[in-house]
C-alpha cells in the first residue's frame, strides 16, 4: 500500500500556497520516488508526454503557445518528485514560479498509466494500480 502526504506552506498573502507531496510505503517507512517507478532512461519520453499533456489539456498545438499563457521555457517541464497518485494514472503538479508565472497558479498535469505503462518498471510499487 502506498500513502502520499499533501504538505502545504503558506506564504506572506494569502495567495501564496505551495504544495509539496510526499510518498511512502506505510510499513516500510521508505520513500518512493521516481526511480523507483519508471525506468532509467525514462526522463526525456516522460518531459514530452507531459509537455503534449498540458498542451492538450490548455487546447494549444503548440508549445509556443504555451509561452503566450505564462509558461516559461518548455524544456523546463519534467517529471519531478512532487507527483501523487490517482485510480487512473499519475499527477504531477508544479507550484507557481516552477514552470509559469504566478498568476498561471499552480499547474497539475495528470498522465493516464496507459500513456506511461511502457515506461514503469515491472516491479514498480504502483504496478498493481494499472488496470
Amino acid at each position: 500500500m502506498l500513502r502520499s502526504i499533501l504538505v502545504r506552506i503558506y506564504g506572506r498573502s494569502p495567495w501564496h500556497v505551495f504544495e509539496s507531496l510526499l510518498h511512502n510505503r506505510p510499513l516500510q517507512l521508505e520513500k518512493i520516488g521516481l526511480d523507483d517507478i519508471f525506468q532509467p532512461d525514462s526522463s526525456d519520453t516522460l518531459s514530452s508526454i507531459l509537455l503534449n499533456r498540458l498542451m492538450k489539456q490548455l487546447n494549444v498545438s503548440s508549445p509556443d503557445s504555451l509561452l503566450e499563457l505564462g509558461y516559461f521555457d518548455t524544456e523546463d517541464i519534467m517529471a519531478t518528485e512532487n507527483f501523487y497518485l490517482t485510480d487512473t494514472g499519475i499527477c504531477w503538479v508544479y507550484n507557481p514560479y516552477e514552470i509559469a508565472c504566478y498568476a498561471t497558479g499552480q499547474t497539475s498535469i495528470e498522465i493516464p498509466f496507459k500513456e506511461i505503462d511502457s515506461y514503469i518498471l515491472p516491479d514498480s510499487p504502483v504496478r498493481r494500480l494499472i488496470k
